[in-house]
């Protein structure tokens, strides 16, 4: 299914980036771009984090960012 639509990213592929070392939803941003555009898949996304990384970072820290207008040493924290 569709997690994030901006992106068309799957719940398969983010689940596959967190058992292949992603740890955040940080992570998750900078590897597969969710979460970057509109924002409205960050809740899915963090559950997603939740049941699969022992590191998630609660969500109240996470930004979300236009990443049409980002740079490329912005950080998304």
């Amino acid at each position: 299914m569709y997690v994030c639509v901006c992106k068309q990213i799957t719940d398969k592929q983010i689940i596959d980036a967190l058992e292949n070392g992603a740890q955040n939803v940080i992570e998750l941003q900078e590897q597969l771009g969710v979460a970057t555009d509109c924002g409205s898949c960050i809740d899915c996304i963090n559950e997603l984090v939740c049941e699969y990384s022992e590191h998630s970072i609660p969500i109240e820290n996470i930004k979300i960012i236009n990443s049409a207008n980002s740079k490329s040493n912005q950080r998304f924290w």
